[in-house]
C-alpha cells in the first residue's frame, strides 16, 4: 500500500474507510498514552531505521511515506528527527534552486543583512525580519547597534544571528511583555488579552511563529517551555477536556468535581458564560447564545463543562494560534511537525530535558588559543565537570550555549561548534572567572593551576551568570 493508493481508485472506498478508522483508533491510543504513560513509548515502535533504503522509499512514496504520514510513532524518535532534518535539507535545496544562478552557487550572496538596535531588539526584529516571510530560509546576518548608536565590532558568520535570535525570543516570550502568559508550571501560551498590548498583536504572533520556525530550521535550540495544550495546537490538533490540565489545573479539578456533583447544580449559580479579565477590565463571554441568562442544571452540566473547556483551550486563543502557526509554517511544513507528539515537539524546540552525554560533548569539543585535547588544563576541566551533578552540568551548558539542553542528535549537530579558548595567562588566572560568548558557543577558560581553583571559579561563574562583563 502506498500513499497515492489512498488518494486514487486503486483500493475501494470501504478499504479506505477501514484503514482510516484503524489509524484514528491508533492515534487516540497513542495520544492517551502520551498523557497518562500507560505503556513505554517503545511499545509502539516497529523495526524501522532511517537508513539509505528508508529514504529512497520515502522519496518514491512507498511504505516509508505511508508510515511517516499516518503512523509516525511507529518509528523511534531519533530516527524521526533524522527524517525531519532530511525534509529540512530537501526544502532548503529546493528553495535555493529557485534563486538566481549566482545566488545558487554562493548562498551568502542571498544573505539578508539587517541592522538591529540592541535596546529595541524586539521592535527592530519585527520591523526588519517579519516582512521577509519565506525568505527567512536564507542566511540572515545581523549588524548590532549599541546604546551609543554605534556599530558593534564583528562580522556575522552565524554567531551574531544566534545571539540575536536567543535574545529576541527571550524578550518576546517574557510574560511581562503581555503577549504570552504562563500556567502554574511556568509553561507559556498566548495571552487571551494580547490585543491590549498592541493593535497589531496578530502580526506579532505571526512573527513569533516565524522566529520559532527559523530556530527550528537552523537547528538553534531556544529555552522556551510551551504549555502542552499550546504544543497540541501547533501540531494541528484540537484540544479536549483532558488538555485543560495544562492550562488551568485548578479549573480542571473543579470541573471534574462538578461532573460528579450529586446535588442540585442549579444551586451553584452557574450560567453558560465566562468572565474574562482583560487587564483589569472584566468582560462576560457567552458560551451559547444568551448564555449569561441560561442557568447550568443537572440536565446540561456536561454540555457546560465541555463548552467551557473548549472556550478556554480553543476559542479564546484561536486568532493568536492561527497567526502563530501561519508564521511557523512559512518555514516548517505542518506535515513535518506532525512527525512528533507534544513532548517531542518541545524537545525539537528546546532540546532534551534528560541531561546529556558528557563524553559526546568532549568528543565534539574544539580548542583554540593554545589549548588542545591533551593540555593539562583541558584534562583538569573534563575531570572537574565530570564531578558536577546533572543540574550543574546543565547550568554550564546554558552558560556556554544559552540553552541548558543538548542537540537532539548529539553535539556533533550543534552550530556553531563548541569550543574552549584559552583566556588570560598563568600570572593573572587566580583573579579571573571563565566567561562565554554564547553566540559562538565559546567558553573562555583561564589556565587555572589547580582543580580546586577551577571548580570554585566555574561554579561561581555558572551560578552568578558571568559572561562578557563579569570577569
Amino acid at each position: 500500500l502506498r500513499v497515492e493508493d489512498l488518494e486514487g481508485n486503486y483500493i475501494s472506498w470501504y478499504d479506505k474507510m477501514v484503514f482510516q478508522k484503524a489509524v484514528d483508533h491508533l492515534d487516540k491510543l497513542h495520544e492517551q498514552n502520551g498523557r497518562y504513560h500507560i505503556i513505554d513509548e517503545e511499545s509502539f515502535h516497529l523495526k524501522i531505521s532511517a537508513d539509505e533504503g528508508f529514504f529512497k522509499d520515502l522519496e518514491s512514496g512507498g511504505r516509508a511515506k505511508l508510515v511517516c504520514t499516518f503512523c509516525p510513532y511507529f518509528i523511534p524518535f531519533h530516527d524521526r528527527v533524522k527524517i525531519f532534518r532530511y525534509y529540512l535539507e530537501q526544502d532548503r535545496s529546493e528553495y535555493y534552486s529557485n534563486l538566481p544562478p549566482e545566488e545558487r552557487m554562493n548562498p551568502y550572496l542571498s544573505a539578508r543583512t539587517v541592522v538591529i538596535r540592541r535596546q529595541y531588539i524586539l521592535e527592530d526584529g519585527y520591523s526588519k525580519l517579519d516582512r521577509l516571510g519565506q525568505a527567512l530560509k536564507c542566511i540572515v546576518r545581523i549588524q548590532f547597534i549599541n546604546e551609543l548608536g554605534e556599530d558593534e565590532a564583528g562580522v556575522d558568520g552565524g554567531g551574531l544571528f544566534k545571539d540575536f535570535l536567543e535574545n529576541l525570543i527571550t524578550t518576546a516570550f517574557d510574560t511581562q511583555y503581555g503577549f504570552f502568559c504562563a500556567n502554574p508550571e511556568n509553561k507559556l501560551y498566548p495571552h487571551p488579552s494580547s490585543s491590549s498590548v498592541a493593535a497589531e498583536h496578530l502580526n506579532y504572533f505571526r512573527f513569533f511563529g516565524r522566529m520559532i520556525g527559523k530556530a527550528i530550521y537552523e537547528g538553534i535550540l531556544v529555552d522556551v517551555p510551551f504549555a502542552d495544550f499550546f504544543l497540541r495546537k501547533i501540531r494541528g490538533k484540537s484540544n479536549g477536556f483532558d488538555d485543560l490540565q495544562s492550562l488551568d489545573k485548578e479549573l480542571h479539578t473543579n470541573l471534574c468535581f462538578l461532573r460528579g456533583y450529586d446535588g442540585k447544580v442549579e444551586d451553584l449559580g452557574l450560567y453558560f458564560a465566562v468572565e474574562q479579565n482583560n487587564y483589569g477590565k472584566v468582560e462576560l463571554e457567552n458560551l451559547i447564545p444568551h448564555g449569561k441568562d441560561t442557568a447550568v442544571t443537572n440536565a446540561n452540566v456536561i454540555k457546560y463543562i465541555h463548552l467551557l473547556a473548549n472556550f478556554k483551550l480553543n476559542v479564546q486563543l484561536k486568532r493568536q494560534l492561527m497567526a502563530f502557526m501561519q508564521g511557523l509554517q512559512d518555514l516548517v511544513n505542518q506535515e513535518w511537525i506532525a512527525l512528533f507528539n507534544d513532548s517531542e515537539l518541545q524537545e525539537l524546540i528546546s532540546g532534551s530535558a534528560k541531561g546529556f552525554d558528557l563524553e559526546d560533548m568532549r568528543k565534539n569539543m574544539h580548542y583554540s588559543g593554545g589549548y588542545n585535547e591533551s593540555h593539562p588544563v583541558i584534562k583538569m576541566f573534563w575531570d572537574t565537570v565530570s564531578q558536577f551533578n546533572v543540574e550543574e552540568q546543565a547550568s554550564l551548558l546554558k552558560f556556554v550555549t544559552a540553552c541548558s539542553r543538548p542537540p537532539l542528535l548529539g553535539f556533533k549537530y550543534l552550530e556553531p561548534k563548541l569550543c574552549i579558548q584559552k583566556a588570560g595567562n598563568e600570572e593573572k588566572q587566580l583573579s579571573r572567572l571563565p566567561t562565554a560568548a554564547t553566540c559562538m558557543n565559546l567558553l573562555k577558560l583561564p589556565p587555572y593551576s589547580s582543580a580546586e581553583e577551577m571548580t570554585e571559579k566555574i561554579r561561581y561563574a555558572i551560578n552568578a551568570g558571568a559572561g562578557f562583563d563579569l570577569s
